[in-house]
């Protein structure tokens, strides 16, 4: 029995006995420790992929696509600049639909996918190549990548295809900023706990958690949160994940659970919602944690960010809306549906890194800060 099952029998047993056998417990025993992290970046993890990722270009705006539908005319009057607040009114709109929320009652530009044989990510479901005929219990025939990082074939990561040749989801474009400014501002937060710690380098038997927390952040002057405050958990326990896993030649590696954290980005009120999540994180020698996180993003689910960013995002990031809720739904490869067989999640993988911490769980105990 690991130190950290011990201590959790202990605390919760009523029999004298072993009560008895608590106290008596080996110093090593008692030394497990919990290391607490926040999160500074949690976002997809960008891949540039080279010449042969867009070979056709990278995809065109809402904006774009609008001023093309118009008159030569009409598309001169209204590309001047005065006439940029009449683009912004009128640009995917009909009525009281819009193109981000309506996206079958728009025409479908198309989205051009990424098209790189390297990416980041998981083996998901356990195959080097996933064809109609070979695909795994629970999901849908895709292409695979091969890992970026490690060369592994076999990596599932179809929503990196989707938005891989947006530009603002392009490696260090606008969404890898807005991820890290919006984590710094505090409008939703991400904690971790390693748990049962007895061997930062190589421990079998771990328990991990991941909530959403609920407090403010401090920044320092680059804007960068700084190490060591304390975070309360989230007071929705949907938001509390925990997870059994273990710790390999310095690396946090988790089994498979299903994941809800809160999303408060500015206009994005919505969740990370990913079935079958697994963590990959490595404990670095400054007390820092980087790694990754994959799984299946529910489709619905993560169609709401797009929706809820709205037709001037879809400018701004160049993308069209009902191209990429067309891309989301054909490329899904998890869940499918048991009435229409189609999938209903996609696969993903998330860039993580986050500073030590302490981790407030109220009326129970707090979490050592990481290191």
């Amino acid at each position: 029995m690991s130190a950290f099952r011990f201590a959790a029998l202990c605390r919760a047993t009523l029999y004298t006995g072993l009560i008895a056998a608590c106290a008596l417990a080996s110093p090593a025993q008692a030394e497990s420790k919990t290391l607490g992290f926040i999160a500074w970046d949690f976002i997809y993890a960008s891949y540039d992929g080279g010449k042969d990722a867009c070979p056709d270009g990278l995809n065109r705006s809402a904006r774009d696509w609008f001023l093309d539908d118009q008159t030569p005319e009409e598309r001169a009057r209204l590309s001047k600049p005065e006439n940029e607040r009449e683009v912004n009114q009128k640009m995917g709109k009909r009525g009281t639909l819009n193109a981000c929320s309506n996206p079958t009652e728009f025409k479908n530009y198309g989205l051009k996918l990424f098209q790189s044989k390297k990416h980041y990510g998981f083996n998901l479901d356990g195959k080097g190549t996933t064809t109609a005929a070979t695909a795994a219990p629970n999901t849908c025939a895709h292409e695979n990548f091969t890992s970026a990082a490690t060369g592994e074939p076999g990596i599932d990561n179809q929503l990196g295809r989707v938005v891989g040749c947006i530009r603002g989801y392009r490696e260090g474009f606008d969404l890898d900023k807005y991820s890290v400014a919006t984590l710094a501002t505090g409008e939703h937060s991400i904690l971790i706990e390693i748990r049962g710690v007895d061997d930062t380098q190589n421990d079998p038997e771990v328990e991990i958690g991941l909530y959403s927390g609920k407090d403010p952040v401090t920044v320092d002057a680059g804007n960068k949160i700084l190490p060591y405050q304390s975070f309360t958990v989230h007071d929705d326990k949907r938001f509390h994940n925990v997870v059994r896993g273990k710790i390999v030649d310095g690396e946090v590696v988790s089994e498979n659970f299903d994941l809800h954290l809160k999303v408060d980005q500015q206009v994005i009120h919505s969740e990370f919602d990913i079935k079958a999540a697994r963590v990959k994180l490595k404990l670095n020698p400054d007390g820092s944690l980087k790694g990754m996180l994959g799984g299946y993003f529910d489709v619905a689910r993560r169609y709401e960010h797009i929706m809820h960013s709205g037709v001037v995002t879809s400018w701004l990031l160049s993308y069209n809306c009902p191209g990429v809720y067309e891309a989301l739904h054909k490329l899904a490869d998890g869940y499918p549906d048991p009435k229409t067989g189609k999938c209903t999640a996609i696969s993903t993988a998330f860039r993580v890194q986050a500073v030590p911490a302490f981790v407030i769980h109220p009326a129970t105990q707090t979490a050592k800060a990481g290191k």
